[in-house]
């Protein structure tokens, strides 16, 4: 049986955790620009493609930092979320820290090759500025 790679155990330390839900709404915000309400959109998504996306958008542990910390000063729940936001950097982290990054980014880019998402559904450009994470005001 073959070792069990960074990657999935990234994704199954992130999936198992009691918050997968805030965990895969942080990471849905950082991949796709804006804060996802839809419940049912966010338990959909697999987390390895979240994982994956996250990754290949942000291509450094201080680019992931920033994005992270951005959506963080942007949101109402910030207590609760910190937590999420250092979950989500220390997991998805190991992917930058990797001994050999070549062979981590090799690893992280063929299982996003074959993933069953196509890649023309990603959004590839994360703008913090476009979060909609406030509910408009009510006359």
């Amino acid at each position: 049986m073959p070792a069990k790679s960074i990657l999935d155990d990234v994704v199954q330390n992130l999936d198992t955790s009691d918050e997968v839900f805030r965990i895969k709404k942080i990471m849905i915000c950082a991949t796709h620009g804006k804060w996802e309400s839809d419940s049912a959109v966010i338990e959909n998504t697999p987390m390895r493609d979240l994982v994956q996306s996250l990754y290949w958008s942000t291509q450094s542990l201080e680019r992931l930092n920033s994005i992270l910390n951005k959506i963080l000063s942007k949101i109402n729940k910030k207590t609760e979320y910190t937590v999420i936001v250092n979950l989500v950097l220390s997991q998805v982290g190991r992917l930058y820290l990797e001994g050999d990054q070549e062979s981590s980014t090799e690893m992280v880019m063929t299982s996003y090759q074959s993933s069953d998402r196509p890649h023309s559904q990603l959004d590839w450009s994360v703008n913090p500025e476009n979060f909609n994470h406030n509910p408009p005001p009510k006359n």
